[in-house]
């Protein structure tokens, strides 16, 4: 779901920064397009490394307990 997020910021903000010729006041569209890609572009670096250390989280629980020996009883 995250890696979604942020490939929808990072296109919708290119929309907004080179699609877009509107112009309303007070508003810069261009500026706001820039912002997007760039919290989509946090938003996937952020996705990428929660994934990565889950997925060595995982590895090192299974090097801990395999099934063959099960741990012994107390």
């Amino acid at each position: 779901m995250g890696v979604g997020i942020s490939v929808f910021l990072l296109v919708l903000g290119a929309i907004f920064r080179f699609a877009i010729t509107a112009d309303i006041d007070g508003v810069d569209l261009k500026m706001i397009g820039v912002i997007l890609m760039i919290a989509g572009a946090g938003t996937f670096l952020l996705t990428i490394l929660t994934m990565s250390r889950s997925n060595q989280q995982q590895q090192q629980n299974e090097r801990l307990y395999n099934g063959d020996n099960p741990p012994p009883s107390v």
